[in-house]
């Protein structure tokens, strides 16, 4: 029995088709169903049609939903695989460039150290010839220091020649 279909006749309730003759709703008929003699066939209802055909439909748009989603996916499974090589190799640039700070950083540094060496002999250069005009400075001052001493000698001695001269001179005259 189908529900919603009251046209059909029931078994076993009164009908106004003769017995003999048998009342099969319209629709679609399939051979070979179990439990059927041979040859017999099962009539479907014409809603039943309608919904296979409209399963069958979906089914058909589905499949197609489905090919194309495969085809998507194919295609963004490549743009990902070539997404992560392009990040691999980003990845290795990054790396490098990394490197190269430190290489520019060093060569920047050893840079420094040059200017820094240069200085440093100006300095010393300068100080180098500092110090010889502090030698000749000395030297000049230590040569005229013995002089001076020299002179303060010979002073001294011209005093002490005057002084004995004239504490001799003091001593005879009386």
């Amino acid at each position: 029995m189908v529900r919603g279909h009251s046209s059909w006749p029931e078994a076993g309730k009164g009908s106004h088709t003769r017995s003999s003759q048998k009342v099969e709703p319209p629709g679609l008929s399939l051979p070979g169903s179990p439990g059927l003699p041979r040859g017999s066939f099962i009539r479907f209802p014409k809603y039943i049609c309608g919904v296979s055909m409209q399963l069958k439909m979906q089914l058909e748009r589905t499949e197609a939903i489905l090919e194309d989603e495969q085809m998507q996916r194919q295609k963004l499974t490549a743009e990902f695989e070539e997404a992560q090589n392009a990040a691999c190799r980003l990845q290795e640039e990054l790396e490098k460039l990394r490197a190269r700070p430190l290489e520019s950083a060093e060569a920047e540094a050893a840079a420094q150290l040059k200017e820094r060496l240069e200085k440093e002999k100006k300095l010393t250069s300068d100080l180098g010839r500092a110090a010889t005009k502090l030698q000749e400075l000395l030297k000049t001052t230590q040569e005229h220091l013995a002089k001076e001493k020299d002179t303060v000698k010979k002073l001294q001695e011209q005093l002490d020649k005057t002084e004995d001269g004239s504490s001799s001179k003091e001593g005879t005259s009386v």
